[in-house]
């Protein structure tokens, strides 16, 4: 089953263009559809981060793991502009305030670098024939301010590879001792 981004993508060039015209609920509406997109994004990151962590591709997780912390904050952002339509229809916005709060918006979606919002999880898992594809979708996330925070995904995703080979080699995890007597209300 694939989910087609391309209707979603379309509308998010139209709120870019939108005037103020336009209805409040329309744009309200692009932009839910456009958070339903990035979330099914979202998702396909959670599983290509858990199975890079499976095979054990260390610089294929950060990529993967910046990736989906983008989106997450581009999502943020987007259900902050669906709140501020939500709040601006309720209250009967018009005029100048109507056109502020959508140019608002529109400066809030030309920041969304959509090379990243493709569902290209598999090709940084596994490049084939563009080796190049995985160090690219880096630069880009770097140059968006995620190159920071490596040192921590670089930390979590040892942590969780050290977990999968201890289970691997047959050790349990230390369990916490109860001890019923001490800890009776009675």
């Amino acid at each position: 089953m694939g989910v087609c981004f391309s209707k979603n993508f379309r509308k998010m060039g139209e709120i870019s263009t939108t005037t103020s015209s336009d209805n409040l609920h329309e744009i309200r509406a692009n932009i839910i559809d456009l958070i339903h997109s990035f979330h099914m994004i979202k998702r396909f990151c959670v599983a290509g981060y858990e199975t890079c962590i499976h095979e054990k591709l260390r610089e294929t997780a950060v990529i993967i793991k910046k990736k989906q912390r983008y989106i997450k904050r581009c999502l943020k952002n987007l259900r902050d502009c669906v709140k501020k339509l939500d709040d601006s229809i309720e209250s009967g916005v018009k005029g100048n305030e109507k056109l502020d709060l959508i140019h608002e918006i529109q400066a809030i979606i030309r920041e969304i670098d959509l090379q990243l919002f493709a569902n290209d999880i598999q090709k940084i898992i596994h490049p084939g024939s563009d080796l190049a594809y995985p160090s690219k979708i880096n630069e880009i996330l770097d140059k968006k301010g995620f190159n920071d925070r490596s040192e921590e995904i670089y930390k979590e995703i040892d942590e969780k590879i050290a977990q999968i080979s201890s289970k691997a080699n047959g050790e349990t995890g230390v369990r916490r001792r109860y001890d019923r007597n001490r800890n009776s209300t009675s």
